[in-house]
This record gives C-alpha cells, structure tokens and sequence, in this order.
C-alpha cells in the first residue's frame, strides 16, 4: 500500500541520522494488544504502546504504486509459557492489524504523524514453545488480498452457521434435491389425470 509523509516526516528524513520504529496494533476481540520496537511505554493516538524491545519482528512488509495483495507476519517471543492457554483461548482469525511506522525526533518524542504502511487482518495463529519460553506468529492478510482471495466455502447452512450462527438464510438448501409438487393434478373426464392448477405449495416433509 502506499502512504503520504507530513510535512514533519519528510524534514526528518533529509536528516543524517533517523530513529524509527515499528508500532502495531492487534485488536482482538477479547483485548487490544499494542506493541512497539523500543523499551517502555509510548502513548500514541490515546493507545498506550508497550516495548517489546528484541521480542517483537515485524516482517517485510511490501508498498509501492500497484495494487499489490500484500500479507505480513508478526512475531512475539519469549513469552512466560504457562500463558499458553489464554494465548490459545484468544479469537484470533479476523482480528484488526494495523502497523505503522513512526519517527522520533532527538528526545525520542513521536513526530506527527506515524505513516499506516499495514492495515488487514489476522489469518493464522501458529504458538511454538520451548525450553519454558513462548513464541506467537500471526500471519495477517491485507484487506487487499482478501479481495482477491478465491471462495472456497460452500453455500450450505452447515457453512453459514460457522460464519453467522443463528442465521436461518440457507436453513432449506438440503430440502432442493427433494421433488417439489407446485400444483394438484385437476381430473380429467374418463378418468386419469389431466393438466395441473395452481393449488397450496406443498413440500414432502
């Protein structure tokens, strides 16, 4: 994706020396989780940042002209792994991610504005543990490769109910292989029978 630089970014950046960092943003249904490559807090945008220091890695994340279908991961190690079962209770899949990059000026104070060069969804959650410690890689998809990305559901009510549970909109679909009588045969003279006439809609059930 591309972005735009304020005016600020683009000073900073005819400068010799540029301190950057990564921010990112996963908002979980069950929680908002906000972390940044540095140590300690940063508030940005009313969300306080916590500094995952070394822990976190953003991988590459692609941007040019072109409407590219872009996907990222992200990665966060070294964590207490008797956390794994609320790190395995969390919805994950469709979960909000956005990643930004922000500038610092030489007291370390965020210059306006961070630049969006991430915005998509939590795909996959892959959790490793070892040697006491835990790792989570998430796998996002940009909402531009949701667009893209080929259907492979089935229009069944089985499949709606995992998407929209509750929802009655396919609750017949199984029903359309069984023959439907649209009408009641009208006698003929001499007996037989002749044409149909509209009469009640039934259905074999």
């Amino acid at each position: 994706m591309t972005s735009s630089l304020s005016a600020a970014m683009q000073a900073e950046l005819l400068k010799g020396q540029v301190r950057a960092a990564y921010l990112v943003k996963v908002e979980f249904p069950e929680i908002t989780i906000a972390l940044w490559g540095g140590v300690g807090n940063l508030v940005y945008n009313a969300d306080t940042y916590i500094g995952a220091g070394d822990l976190g890695e953003v991988g590459p994340v692609g941007g040019d002209a072109s409407l590219r279908a872009d996907s990222v991961q992200l990665k966060l190690s070294g964590i207490d792994a008797t956390l794994i079962g609320e790190a395995q209770d969390v919805t994950h899949q469709g979960a909000p991610v956005t990643v930004y990059i922000a500038f610092f000026d030489s007291n370390w104070a965020v210059i306006a504005d961070p630049v969006t060069v991430f915005t998509g969804i939590v795909d996959t959650m892959q959790i490793a543990v070892e040697e006491g410690k835990m790792t989570i890689l998430l796998n996002a998809d940009s909402y531009m490769r949701l667009i893209f990305r080929t259907m492979t559901r089935r229009r069944t009510n089985a499949d709606q109910q995992q998407i929209f549970s509750g929802d009655k909109f396919f609750e017949f679909v199984s029903d359309l292989r069984r023959p439907v009588p649209w009408g009641i045969p009208e006698p003929k003279a001499g007996g037989g029978s002749g044409s149909f006439k509209p009469g009640p809609q039934t259905r074999p059930y």
